[in-house]
């Protein structure tokens, strides 16, 4: 009976070393490809910024954008010029900024 116990104890090692082995190249090989996709990422981003600084934008570029309407779920298909959508931009920053900077009327004590 002894010596059943002592070759299933060294099976058993044995078996655990060689899946514990099995589990680190796994880790080795996804850590390589995370690397991989991470470098590829990189790249792709640095192309994406080098493209854009060679290419200027256009300012008459025609831009369809999907907005959706205040009281329903559906939303509107309205297009522009990528002016007409900067100054958009800019004039609902101002108005913003106007109603965080306006003065607070107060109720009166009296």
């Amino acid at each position: 009976m002894n010596i059943r116990l002592v070759i299933f104890t060294i099976v058993v090692f044995f078996m655990t070393s060689v899946w514990a082995g099995a589990v680190d190249a796994d880790k080795q090989k996804s850590a390589q490809s995370k690397e991989a996709v991470q470098d590829k990422e990189v790249v792709q981003a640095t192309e994406t910024a080098q493209g854009t600084d060679d290419e200027a934008e256009d300012p008459d570029e025609w831009i369809c954008k999907r907005v959706q309407k205040t009281g329903t779920r559906f939303k509107t298909k309205l297009c522009g010029t990528r002016a007409q959508w900067e100054e958009s931009e800019r004039n609902a920053k101002d108005t913003t900024e106007l109603m965080r900077n306006r003065p607070q009327q107060g109720k009166g004590t009296g």
